[in-house]
């Protein structure tokens, strides 16, 4: 199931005085060019899961408190396991209660204004497999991302410059450095076998912002921390990678244009193109020797992302299209 994951709530909360914060456990973080401080911090405490705290002072004398946190491992003390649309309301009354005992002011989590969302689900689809998804995912393009690439051997990150970012790695690998380091149980590694973890990142209140508009809802718990916005999330981008449709290998292009497309000369066409991909890349369409035009070169990539063809499977084998699982729809208490 998708689910959401890390989340930073903001609440509009007036600075104390400097003694107060100090008092409070805050710590002071300095302006690196001016040297003033320009927001406190209250990290949790070690091994903890509860909430990132930062008290940052704006332009007329406002305070914003944010607290970030990863909402299923504040619950389950792992995000290997989804957080239901149940598991909510007391993921929302701990980070209540955890923000307003540090605050020293009653902040409600349910009325804060959402600043960072990520989505996440997590897709069984065998250890086999996970290494092929990840070379198929950085032939995927979207608009306004830049290009795909390695983030190490097992993860494969596609972003914007700085508000979005989605990734896609094998949760085993995560899962199983977390365990030598002691910061996971022998249940967190065995519910990580198999898992392509694809996540969806919405760093900014501006992309959050977009984010709600886009789904017509609130910029608020209620609409946003749910099942189901986040499966509405992950199956869009899921879709919009070309991951949605069975991923084939080379050697069956050419009967599936057919089957698609029905006339051979297209099939033929985009079968060309596919090879031209192939050999010289994703970018061939600017060697001057091919002469195609831009418009030419985005036409046929639709047509192949409408077939499925567009990303490669290994020679010799399908990968089934990614689904996302559906759980009951309700709101965030």
């Amino acid at each position: 199931m998708s689910s959401v994951d890390t989340v930073a709530f903001r609440f509009n909360r007036s600075l104390p005085p400097p003694e107060q914060l100090r008092e409070g456990g805050w710590q002071p973080r300095y302006h690196t060019v001016l040297g003033f401080v320009d927001r406190w911090i209250n990290p949790p405490p070690k091994g903890s899961h509860e909430p990132n705290l930062t008290w940052s002072e704006h332009d007329g004398g406002s305070g914003w408190v944010t607290a970030e946190s990863s909402l299923p491992k504040l619950i389950n003390a792992t995000n290997t396991r989804d957080l239901t649309d149940a598991d909510m309301p007391r993921a929302l009354d701990r980070v209540s209660s955890y923000v307003s005992q540090k605050t020293q002011a009653e902040c409600d989590a349910r009325r804060a204004i959402i600043g960072r969302v990520d989505y996440a689900e997590n897709f069984r689809v065998g250890e086999p497999n996970i290494q092929a998804y990840l070379d198929a995912a950085l032939s995927a393009r979207l608009p306004h991302f830049r290009r795909p690439f390695r983030d190490g051997e097992t993860t494969v990150t596609i972003a914007t410059k700085s508000s979005r970012t989605i990734q896609l790695y094998a949760k085993l690998d995560e899962v199983a450095k977390q365990f030598r380091q002691g910061k996971a149980n022998g249940a967190a590694l065995k519910e990580a076998i198999d898992v392509l973890r694809f996540e969806s990142r919405f760093r900014t209140t501006t992309s959050v912002t977009r984010l709600a508009k886009k789904l017509k809802v609130e910029r608020t718990a209620a609409d946003l921390l749910t099942q189901d916005t986040a499966e509405r999330v992950i199956s869009m981008e899921v879709k919009q990678l070309s991951l949605d449709k069975p991923i084939e290998p080379p050697e069956a292009r050419m009967s599936a244009l057919l089957e698609v497309y029905g006339d051979a000369k297209v099939a033929a066409e985009l079968f060309g193109f596919l090879a031209l991909r192939d050999e010289y890349g994703d970018e061939f369409w600017r060697i001057p020797q091919f002469n195609m035009s831009r418009q030419t070169y985005s036409r046929a990539v639709k047509k192949l992302k409408a077939a499925g063809l567009w990303l490669t499977a290994p020679e010799g084998r399908q990968l089934p299209a990614l689904r996302v699982a559906r759980a009951r729809a309700s709101k965030a208490a």
